[in-house]
């Protein structure tokens, strides 16, 4: 039997055992890759709620012996931090491994140390952005089951187990319905605010241009300054009704909720908290004492 007949084989038996499992979505065709890891690789399943994170098994000479690998690869990098994170012995790490720890050797790419004994058949984090890595390599020689065409089920049975824990506990830190429901609030929340930034940008370069670009208090006029670009040049579009004293988020949806001042007529406005009219009215009777 070929390494890549003997994977699909046990892909299928492991397939079998672990269908069940509520954190798994089994997929309906399994495919045997060659990898760049002088090897093969079969994705069997995904994790449900996460598009990005399969369930995969390795047959390659990555740890510079012909070992299979089973567990959870992602693109998710917060999961990636949890699953690493955490004490559950099913998942914690003995070993964390990154692009440092690797190399090119003819033409395939590999650990520059072999794994040593005491770290095979327990969980191993590995980090090589945009892809991390969750899983077991198992310390079975598995080129002579290969040869002979058998998997024993002793091997099928530990690795099911591996791929068991480790599910269970990435189902375990997926946020709740409730944490989906209020992250996609926030998301759309700040989708409104940039779209409301925007809105408010082009009304206020109208109400702007419908002012002459004057201030409304002081009549200062902006193109005597600046004619390339009167619109920046120290004139600002003040909320006639405050966002502050509003009892809800208001936006300025049309030039009518605005009013063109200077800057420092605007900073004198919120300063003293005055309306436009006692602006004008105290700017008046400032010109006139003068």
């Amino acid at each position: 039997m070929t390494k890549r007949a003997w994977l699909k084989q046990f892909a299928n038996d492991l397939t079998t055992i672990i269908a069940g499992e509520p954190g798994l979505r089994v997929l309906p065709r399994q495919h045997v890759h060659r990898t760049n890891t002088d090897g093969h690789v079969i994705k069997i399943g995904k994790l449900k709620g996460r598009r990005n994170t399969g369930v995969e098994l390795w047959l390659d000479m990555w740890t510079h012996d012909l070992r299979l690998w089973c567990g959870l690869a992602t693109r998710d990098s917060d999961l990636a931090v949890k699953l690493s994170s955490s004490r559950k012995p099913s998942v914690r790490p003995a070993v964390r491994l990154t692009y440092s720890d690797t190399e090119e050797y003819r033409q395939y790419s590999r650990l520059v140390n072999t794994l040593p004994a005491t770290s095979l058949e327990r969980p191993i984090a590995e980090a090589y952005e945009p892809w991390f890595f969750h899983g077991v390599f198992s310390d079975a020689k598995v080129m002579k089951q290969i040869t002979a065409g058998r998997i024993h089920p002793p091997l099928l049975g530990r690795v099911a187990d591996a791929l068991t824990g480790m599910l269970r506990a990435a189902v375990g830190l997926l946020p709740t319905a409730n944490e989906e429901e209020s992250s996609t609030t926030e998301e759309l929340k700040k989708h409104l605010q940039r779209e409301q930034w925007i809105r408010n940008t082009r009304v206020a370069e109208e109400r702007k241009l419908f002012d002459n670009y004057t201030c409304q208090v002081c009549e200062f006029h902006a193109p005597l300054v600046c004619a390339a670009a009167p619109s920046r040049a120290c004139l600002e579009a003040h909320h006639v009704q405050w966002l502050s004293s509003s009892v809800e988020d208001r936006v300025a949806i049309c030039s009518d909720d605005l009013i063109t001042l200077c800057c420092n007529c605007h900073s004198i406005v919120h300063r003293q908290e005055w309306t436009i009219r006692q602006a004008r009215r105290r700017f008046k009777k400032r010109a006139v004492t003068v």
